[in-house]
């Protein structure tokens, strides 16, 4: 696994990144396509721009519901953003989430 540096600094992100958007973001090494989401407690959260379950882009209509779970625009299976738990009980696979780590050296996420 290797770090990527999304934004040079935390000040960046958050002008770039509303709180509660799905911010997709393109990357030069696998998963290339990343969702970065802003919650409203300050943390972070990235997953890859895939639906566990047929592959849909969470960035093609994929939102928030009201309790802070992602839902996929095909199918609306919601994922709890701190485990990537399916919760709707469809048992689709667990979403993957990926690291995310702010630093003096900006905004980084760990991808595989």
């Amino acid at each position: 696994m290797a770090w990527i540096t999304l934004f040079a600094t935390l000040a960046d992100a958050e002008a770039r990144v509303a709180v509660g958007q799905l911010f997709k973001v393109r990357l030069p090494r696998p998963p290339f396509r990343v969702i970065l989401l802003r919650r409203a407690d300050g943390s972070w959260r990235a997953f890859e721009d895939a639906c566990p379950h047929k592959k849909a882009a969470f960035s093609l209509g994929g939102y928030l519901n009201g309790v802070g779970e992602v839902v996929c625009p095909l199918h609306h299976y919601a994922f709890e953003l701190d485990t990537g738990q399916e919760t709707t009980g469809q048992a689709c696979p667990h979403l993957p989430m990926l690291p995310v780590e702010v630093g003096s050296d900006g905004l980084r996420l760990k991808v595989y």
